[in-house]
């Protein structure tokens, strides 16, 4: 179970996570935290390799990537990040795809942000 502190925003949608740069929307965060997961689900078509995506937090790149490493379809399971992204009130996160898969799964991806102890 999660703790109390961790809360979710749901629903950053991708159409094609092979295509390089391809972005999700973009996310208001309304509260101050960290970024700890994304939570994934893949459709649409399956992916052949592990793939990564970078987080982007106000346009810029964090340096941070969240990584797919499974391949399949119509799955979900919550990424692993290579670091950690702070965020506060305002900001606004989205990730963007490395592309490479070589087919044209969509996406839809939800952040999981753990509230400041």
């Amino acid at each position: 179970m999660r703790p109390l502190i961790d809360y979710f925003i749901e629903g950053s949608r991708q159409s094609d996570i092979g295509v390089d740069g391809n972005a999700t929307d973009r996310v208001c965060v309304p509260e101050a935290g960290r970024l700890i997961g994304v939570a994934i689900t893949v459709f649409t078509a399956a992916v052949d390799v592990a793939t990564t995506f970078d987080v982007v937090k106000n346009n810029a790149d964090t340096g941070v990537d969240a990584l797919l490493p499974i391949t399949g379809e119509n799955y979900g399971l919550v990424m692993d990040l290579d670091g950690e992204v702070d965020v506060a009130a305002g900001d606004v996160l989205y990730l963007q795809s490395n592309g490479e898969t070589t087919t044209t799964p969509g996406a839809v991806f939800n952040f999981i942000i753990r509230r400041g102890e």
